[in-house]
């Protein structure tokens, strides 16, 4: 077969192939036709195009193009491979006045081991798309994993547009889009590099590390408008990718504007992945996950490290994902995180940067739980989170609409327990022959007020009565109660206890930033008190968190005025 040659298969033609191992000197140059490289159509299948070079000189050091595609794969053709991934086996194609390969009623087939967009030496001789999945062209595979021993993955870059989805149930996988062979330098595909159309549905993007280390992510590197595009496509997962990272963990000088970006009805797609920390990574972009359009909704964004934005993390354009509201992270220490979100949430927790006063930016996924009834949820951080470091949260509803970023939270050392010595306000009269009053035992521990302790000094007789009954204070149905509320210069919290317990009450402002920590160690009894000296707090509207052994009892609503 002469070298330049277009070659065209015809239906029904099956098990024929095209080339063999470039190595070996067994692929074809088809370049410079007036019509597609090679043409496979009329229900063919079971066809193999391999070692080829498709579009360039024989040099690879100029483009003579295809006046077409390099690779056109249409009329129900079925199971037909382009590239085998073995040295020698894959195609270059590249130069080509259309696609580099196109599907268009076809499907089943399996793309890996080529080059397309660039030269074998790296040179950039762009297709207008790399790869088109047209109408009616489902369940192709395009690529594997990226583990260098496997010569799955295919490198697609220099392209108009990288891969233009327009069906169903296809896995694109492994691939190294925008860079270089190695995938150490990017080489950004000019005007989009991922477009998923509205035409598909439930396509895979990527992949988890599920096969003995061999990650199914791609790596997406590029200075297009967004790395991946789901313009009003349903179903789809998109996780394990690295997005705006190269192979070996560097910041390309390319970057996008948005990691992932949905618009105009795109709903019920995944990014990321449940539970495990294995989603994607994107980085070095100006907002990470941008969600934007009428009916955007039902999109679950979850276990994605999300870092190295300039504008935001995640995004919810007006009225997307329903509006869900981010979570408020009240309280992190070593040993627990906890906050408030609406009712049953699923909520992850990260270690953030270190942007003080900011929402979001994940860099380690550390524990997820739910929210309970009354939206108060908290969590273990399993040793990974440090005193200095900072934690951020999402929150997930039940309709799989994921929120934005919390605002970041400083994560302080563990807490110590105290055993405080009595600070309660009340002044007893002493009285030589007097006896406690059952419903007040004076030695019961009380709080430490962070501003002031004070130990009264006893030198009368041991046995006093106190003016007031606190054991007879009606709570309402609560586990607390505030007075004065509202307060000026201190404010007392009442409680009972049916058995021993440390009480903690955790003092937030409307921010969600904590100002105050009032704790003790009591024992079983009516009528406990813990004291805040509260005079040099800005006035103001503030929630109180109470807890017994580290569970949320209540919250209550106080006011502060001066």
């Amino acid at each position: 077969m002469p070298n330049g040659q277009a070659i065209v298969l015809a239906g029904p033609t099956t098990q024929c192939l095209v080339g063999g191992n470039a190595l070996a000197g067994q692929g074809n140059l088809i370049s410079g036709n007036s019509s597609s490289g090679i043409t496979i159509y009329g229900a063919s299948h079971g066809n193999s195009v391999c070692g080829n070079v498709i579009g360039l000189n024989a040099g690879q050091n100029a483009a003579l193009p295809n006046n077409g595609n390099g690779v056109s794969l249409y009329n129900f053709v079925t199971r037909n491979v382009i590239g085998l991934p073995q040295p020698g086996w894959g195609n270059v194609i590249s130069g080509n006045t259309g696609h580099g390969i196109h599907f268009d009623q076809a499907s089943e087939s399996i793309v890996q081991n080529n080059i397309i967009g660039l030269s074998s030496s790296g040179l950039s001789f762009g297709n207008n798309f790399g790869i088109c999945l047209a109408t009616s062209s489902p369940s192709q595979l395009i690529g594997g994993v990226r583990n260098d021993g496997r010569f799955e993955r295919n490198v697609i870059s220099a392209n108009a547009m990288a891969i233009s989805v327009r069906s169903d149930n296809n896995s694109i996988c492994g691939n190294y889009i925008g860079t270089n062979s190695s995938g150490t330098v990017g080489i950004s595909n000019t005007l989009y590099t991922l477009y998923l159309h509205a035409e598909s549905e439930n396509n895979l993007i990527g992949g988890a590390n599920i096969d003995g280390g061999d990650w199914y992510g791609n790596i997406i590197v590029g200075d297009t408008f967004s790395g991946i595009t789901n313009d009003g496509s349903s179903g789809n997962t998109i996780t394990g990718n690295w997005i705006g990272v190269l192979a070996d963990h560097s910041v390309p000088l390319l970057t996008f504007t948005n990691g992932i970006y949905l618009s105009n009805n795109s709903r019920d797609n995944v990014i990321g992945s449940f539970g495990d920390g294995q989603g994607n990574l994107i980085a070095n972009s100006a907002i990470g996950v941008n969600l934007i359009g009428s009916g955007t909704d039902f999109n679950r964004i979850w276990g994605n490290t999300i870092s190295a934005f300039s504008v935001a993390g995640i995004v919810l354009g007006a009225g997307c994902n329903e509006d869900k509201p981010a979570p408020l992270v009240g309280m992190a220490d070593m040993g627990l995180v906890s906050g408030t979100a609406q009712a049953f949430d699923y909520i992850e927790v990260f270690k953030a940067e270190a942007r003080p006063g900011a929402r979001g930016g994940s860099l380690i996924f550390v524990n997820s739980t739910f929210a309970d009834a009354g939206g108060y949820w908290e969590l273990y951080p399993a040793g990974l989170l440090a005193n200095g470091d900072y934690a951020c949260a999402i929150a997930t509803d039940g309709s799989n609409n994921t929120s934005a970023f919390s605002y970041n939270v400083l994560v302080t050392a563990l807490i110590p327990t105290y055993t405080p010595t009595f600070t309660a306000t009340i002044t007893p009269t002493y009285s030589p022959t007097a006896t406690i009053t059952p419903t007040l035992t004076i030695t019961v521990t009380s709080t430490i007020s962070p501003t002031s302790t004070v130990t009264p000094t006893m030198t009368l007789t041991p046995t006093v009565t106190p003016t007031t009954a606190l054991g007879d204070v009606d709570l309402g149905g609560k586990q607390v109660l505030a007075y004065p509320n509202p307060a000026q210069d201190q404010m007392t919290f009442v409680f009972h206890l049916d058995q021993a317990a440390e009480v903690k009450v955790l003092i937030y402002n409307l921010a969600g930033e904590r100002v105050a920590e009032l704790s003790g160690d009591f024992t079983a009894g009516r009528g406990q008190t813990l004291v805040w000296e509260c005079g040099d707090v800005a006035p103001g509207v503030y929630l109180a968190v109470v807890l017994h052994d580290n569970k949320k009892k209540d919250t209550l609503k106080i006011a502060i005025t001066k």
